[in-house]
């Protein structure tokens, strides 16, 4: 029985240890993570104030050369989508983030939200409440954003 108390004190120490270890690892995971979500969240403001803009460079830096949108007019690709950013069919006049959430699986990023927007497209109306959703990879070193789908909210 005395033999079997070091024995037990060891494998107590151990169990401590890498205890401490794993919560020291998720500690680390969470903060990584919460800076890659700020850092998501803060590229949706940048891709507002590019469309507010109508600043093609500055969007076009945002979007993944195969990005594809999938929005209330169809479908369009970042050629198509800056083209028309340029000929000035669409006008966003003021955006404002409702909700965002960001969800980081490796070097792939989902951001979901809803926003209320001024705007129009063609000289028609199209303010109001849209839910969306952006997905982003990670590409040397840089998050572009490859897919897009946008929403109007309907209310009844």
């Amino acid at each position: 029985m005395k033999r079997c108390v070091p024995a037990f004190l060891l494998l107590a120490v151990a169990v401590s240890l890498a205890s401490a270890q794993v919560h020291s690892e998720s500690k680390k995971a969470t903060a990584n993570t919460s800076g890659v979500e700020e850092e998501l969240k803060q590229l949706e403001h940048q891709w507002a104030d590019a469309d507010k803009n109508k600043d093609a460079h500055a969007l076009g830096q945002l979007l993944a050369d195969d990005w594809t949108f999938l929005g209330p007019a169809g479908v369009e690709n970042k050629a198509q989508h800056l083209a028309g950013l340029k000929t000035g069919g669409d006008k966003l006049e003021s955006i404002t983030f409702i909700e965002m959430k960001v969800r980081v699986l490796g070097n792939i990023a989902i951001v979901t939200g809803r926003e209320h927007e001024k705007s129009t497209n063609q000289g028609k109306d199209t303010s109001g409440d849209y839910l969306w959703t952006d997905v982003f990879v990670k590409r040397q070193g840089h998050w572009l954003a490859i897919n897009s789908q946008d929403t109007p909210v309907t209310t009844k």
